[in-house]
């Protein structure tokens, strides 16, 4: 089903409910789902974190988490639940989202996705009270949705930063599974840790000023969970 994202309105969606779910199947697409720096720690213990470029012509990046070794192939979502203890922020809050309106001021906007199976006018949470007024509900998703936001331009600043100090390099990977498939994954940065360790004591010191250290570490470290994305797609081929 595409996807059809429109401005919340009291009037057009003044019955409009959403159903609770803990099924991600919104996200089965998606081999790369975006992470940001305040849960890097936690999304280091079970998956990867890398750096993609925003698009292919871009020289920003943003951080995200692997979750398929093909693209469109989401070994994580699509089943009756999200089957790893923490989940990613960027999939909590669907169907609601924040976007600019366009204009010079960048004003932010609540959205929902219609298409969504979440959406109903006859079960679920609603939006709106008989006033027109937001429910609790929906002011709690909007400002889960606002602090994620702000949390992806935090990202970007830190992101930002360890490329000026030229941390970031490229770094596709070559993942051979035991049955002797092999998958290449292309358009990959890592932070360089020999990169790292050279910097001067005074760049190494503003890392730890900024409290950047911890994050820098979560994703180094969860660079070894590609092996666990790896044993998921062998146990995804014998079933």
């Amino acid at each position: 089903m595409s996807e059809k994202v429109v401005p919340l309105n009291k009037t057009q969606h003044a019955n409009t409910k959403i159903k609770p779910s803990t099924n991600f199947a919104h996200a089965a697409g998606q081999h790369l789902v975006p992470v940001v720096i305040h849960e890097y720690v936690q999304i280091a213990a079970e998956l990867p974190i890398i750096f993609v470029r925003e698009s292919s012509e871009s020289e920003r990046f943003i951080s995200c988490t692997l979750l398929g070794l093909s693209k469109e192939e989401n070994l994580y979502c699509g089943g009756e639940k999200w089957d790893e203890p923490y989940v990613p922020m960027a999939l909590r809050n669907f169907p609601i989202s924040i976007a600019q309106t366009g204009k010079e001021n960048g004003e932010l906007i609540v959205c929902i996705d219609e298409s969504s199976d979440l959406v109903s006018e006859t079960e679920g949470e609603a939006l709106f009270d008989a006033s027109g007024e937001q429910t609790d509900y929906l002011k709690q998703r909007s400002e889960q949705t606002g602090r994620f936001i702000e949390n992806m331009q935090m990202t970007g600043n830190f992101i930002k930063f360890i490329q000026d100090k030229d941390l970031l390099v490229s770094n596709d990977l070559s993942v051979k599974l035991e049955n002797g498939d092999n998958y290449n994954i292309n358009g990959i940065f890592r932070i360089d840790e020999e990169k790292l360790s050279k910097l001067s004591a005074e760049d190494f010191e503003e890392l730890r000023q900024k409290n950047l250290l911890p994050a820098i570490y979560a994703h180094l470290n969860s660079l070894q969970q590609i092996q666990r994305v790896a044993a998921r797609k062998l146990k995804s081929l014998s079933n």
